[in-house]
């Protein structure tokens, strides 16, 4: 066997590779990464490109990788470059895409060569980014979405390499056009396997041929046939009255006799005549509601989440939005959903939780949740950091994106009301959640602002470790040499009482007079906001970067690529003050009182 890992730049193939080794289901195996075997005989990649160019490269890409492939003795994974663009070789068994959710944002690089000098490093990734997609999609037999900051291999990802097994209990899927491959009949055996409830077959997804052969091999009471046209392709190919059918409400008066399902997907006020037609049609016809309307913001979703449960028709509420903001809600209300689609890969819905996310809830089976509050928090990694410590506690650590305009009082009951009982909290919350816990801890109180929460016997109790996290990350600044903060927001505060000396900058405003000589420069700033600030002057002497963000297409990053400067990542910060978080959500009432000096 012979195995392919392809994927972006910066996705993480190398530590994949990595963590595979480490298995002993794979110690047959050899592991070898295509970077590595060329500089081997070649010598440095960034030198190959300066020297040669791009295209020669890809030539001793390809030569490379064959020679591997021809030479093979034994079983075989090899990671692919990201801009591997060759055929894949006779002889390789099956290619397997690694991604992760900020693949779409792009990734900097500090040690690794520019493919385009003439645009910004972040251009030079996006601008290749979507013929990348493209190719992974015809290269590649199977999707694994790694999760940000993940930090070893999971249930799910042995599964993906038919290694162990999965539970998926309670949920359903979507089979995607593009499943339909060499392997796709073992694909649908090892879906069956996992305990899902059923397989959605869609008629605006599969052609005619494609629908028969899965209905010969889908097992009846293990499949949903979703009718989104009229006439369906199914009319020739099964009798509907005897399956358990989904008709799209928007395609009209119902045309089957007894469907299971009426599904409404553009009507999301509960209360408008469209919804309390659409209703009337499915009573008539016995049919239960699959409602999944786009969701605004928190006050919309906690109405639509009150019709739901209170409603006996209405048996499935899954919400929409075009940035997948309402997969942890999904999640949590999995044990209530007459149908609750995940995903592998895409999926047909932004919302759909992914397999690593549905398995990962399934495992902990409990009915409260932890959580990372803020926005943006796709790129975060809290809920693998702390997926170890709330697993004993049987709860997930789930994303909520939140916006400070959404956290209201009345939105964080909520929240809690569906199970939430810890979190962390990030920008921009900080601020406005010490205004809505309960009690608060010295350092709270000092800085005026929360980032960690725990709910006690009904009281919310709030603290902050932003100051033990900072104390990390500034371990190597030169107290002694010129410091710039570049923003701050709610850490100013402790910003100020470590860095009494700093020069503090409006990130709107910029510096009005660059001063003389290097600069130790403290970034604040998130790649969200950048669009309408300033970047520092091309004066300014930037000798270190100690960046506040981790995510991987920080401007900290850019700057210190800019400057050629030395370069601090906020990881440092984000595990210090984890570890800190994780003490504080240990503490009995004794230490909050003590130690945390809670009131």
């Amino acid at each position: 066997m012979i195995y392919l890992l392809v994927g972006h730049r910066g996705v993480g193939k190398s530590n994949y590779l990595s963590w595979l080794k480490q298995q002993d289901v794979f110690s047959e195996f050899q592991f070898l990464d295509l970077d590595h075997e060329i500089e081997s005989r070649y010598g440095a990649i960034s030198s190959l490109f300066s020297s040669k160019g791009e295209a020669a490269f890809r030539e001793i890409e390809e030569k490379v990788l064959n020679a591997l492939i021809e030479q093979a003795s034994g079983p075989l994974f090899i990671a692919l470059g990201a801009g591997y663009m060759k055929p894949i070789p006779e002889g390789v068994s099956r290619v397997f895409w690694l991604r992760r959710p900020t693949d779409q944002k792009g990734r900097l690089f500090l040690n690794r060569p520019r493919l385009n000098e003439s645009i910004s490093p972040l251009d030079e990734f996006t601008e290749r980014l979507d013929e990348r997609n493209q190719r992974y999609s015809r290269q590649a037999d199977q999707e694994i979405e790694l999760e940000e900051g993940q930090q070893g291999l999971e249930p799910y990802d042995f599964w993906s390499f038919g290694a162990g097994d999965l539970d998926l209990s309670g949920f359903d899927i979507t089979w995607q056009p593009s499943w339909m491959g060499a392997h796709w009949r073992a694909r649908l055996q090892s879906l069956l396997k996992t305990g899902l409830r059923r397989i959605e077959l869609r008629d605006d997804l599969l052609d005619e041929s494609q629908l028969k052969d899965l209905l010969s091999e889908l097992p009846k009471d293990r499949r949903v046939l979703s009718l989104r046209r009229w006439p369906s392709s199914f009319v020739n190919l099964v009798d509907l009255e005897s399956e358990l059918t989904d008709w799209a409400n928007e395609l009209g008066d119902c045309q089957i006799t007894s469907p299971g399902v009426i599904s409404i997907h553009d009507i999301s006020d509960a209360e408008s005549d469209q919804f309390l037609q659409a209703a009337a049609s499915a009573k008539a016809v016995g049919a239960k509601i699959k409602w999944a309307p786009i969701i605004r913001d928190y006050g919309h979703l906690q109405r639509c989440h009150d019709v739901f449960v209170k409603s006996d028709l209405v048996t499935t509420f899954l919400p929409r939005s075009d940035q997948g903001r309402w997969a942890w809600y999904r999640l949590v209300t999995s044990d209530q959903q007459q149908l609750n689609f995940v995903r592998e890969g895409m999926g047909s819905a932004a919302d759909q939780p992914s397999l690593r996310e549905a398995s990962r809830f399934s495992a902990v089976c409990g009915k409260s949740f932890a959580a990372i509050l803020g926005q943006p928090v796709q790129h975060s990694m809290t809920p693998p950091t702390h997926q170890d410590y709330f697993a004993l506690k049987q709860r997930a650590v789930l994303r909520v994106d939140i916006s400070d305009l959404e956290l209201t009082k009345e939105a964080f009951e909520f929240l809690m009301s569906l199970g939430l009982t810890h979190a962390a909290v990030t920008s921009p919350l900080k601020i406005k959640m010490s205004e809505l816990v309960d009690k608060q801890s010295e350092a709270a109180r000092r800085y005026g602002s929360v980032n960690t929460i725990r709910r006690d016997s009904g009281q919310v109790v709030g603290h902050n470790t932003d100051i033990d996290g900072l104390a990390a990350l500034f371990a190597d600044l030169d107290p002694s040499s010129p410091v710039i903060v570049w923003g701050g927001g709610g850490v100013k505060p402790l910003l100020l009482e470590l860095l009494p000396k700093a020069t503090f900058v409006s990130a709107r405003q910029g510096l009005s007079d660059v001063p003389k000589g290097p600069q130790q420069v403290v970034w604040a700033v998130g790649r969200h906001r950048m669009d309408q600030l300033p970047w520092p002057s091309d004066r300014l002497q930037v000798a270190s970067v100690f960046d506040l963000n981790y995510a991987e297409d920080s401007p900290g990053i850019e700057l210190a690529m800019k400057f050629s400067a030395s370069y601090r990542s906020g990881s440092i910060m984000f595990f210090a003050q984890a570890e800190k978080q994780q003490e504080f959500w240990s503490a009995d009432q004794d230490l909050l009182e003590t130690r945390y000096g809670l009131k």
